[in-house]
């Protein structure tokens, strides 16, 4: 079936590209993802001024590629010009599938099963790839010597934008918590 993930590059008000991974929205594979958009932001985001064409090379970083479908609507998409995007080809969906039409990016929004948000505007991101559980569901199904070795935190800051700079530090959150972390009466709990 699948873990499948969706990861949007926007510019504020309104998403440019995404892409769908089939086994992605695992937390550690899509705190990858991430990490490799970033760092082709940091490489390129200079060299490219077209914000359409930066979007696609960032998915592209991680291996994703447009299919054959896509490539077929992008003639009759009458809001954007694609002239000057040289896309790279889908390998298959596990390597990622771009879309940059508003069908194509409907179609991948109608797989998600966990999602990033990625502003190259404001340099931020949000990374909803995570499962919650209230305690009282996390103590029936994982029991309560579980529950009390999570590590509390007082702000759920997976529904913030964090800024790019913070993707290593979140990284190193997830895997120094290896079963999750407790905010409020609701229990974080890495998708694995």
């Amino acid at each position: 079936m699948g873990q499948r993930l969706n990861i949007e590059i926007c510019n504020n008000t309104r998403t440019l590209a995404n892409a769908y991974y089939h086994w992605g929205a695992y937390t550690s594979s899509a705190l990858e993802y991430t990490a490799e958009i970033i760092d082709a932001y940091h490489n390129l985001s200079g060299q490219i001024t077209d914000e359409l064409q930066l979007a696609v090379k960032l998915l592209e970083a991680t291996g994703a590629g447009i299919t054959v479908e896509e490539k077929e609507r992008i003639p009759y998409d009458p809001d954007f010009d694609f002239s000057d995007i040289n896309f790279s080809s889908a390998i298959d969906r596990n390597e990622g599938l771009i879309a940059v039409t508003e069908k194509g990016m409907e179609e991948t929004r109608s797989w998600e099963e966990g999602r990033v948000t990625i502003n190259i505007e404001e340099a931020n991101f949000c990374f909803d790839v995570v499962s919650y559980y209230d305690k009282d569901e996390y103590v029936e199904d994982y029991g309560v010597e579980s529950l009390l070795k999570l590590n509390k935190i007082k702000h759920n800051f997976f529904l913030d934008y964090l800024p790019f700079e913070k993707i290593s530090g979140l990284k190193k959150f997830v895997k120094n918590n290896p079963a999750g972390v407790i905010v409020n009466e609701e229990v974080i709990n890495w998708i694995k």
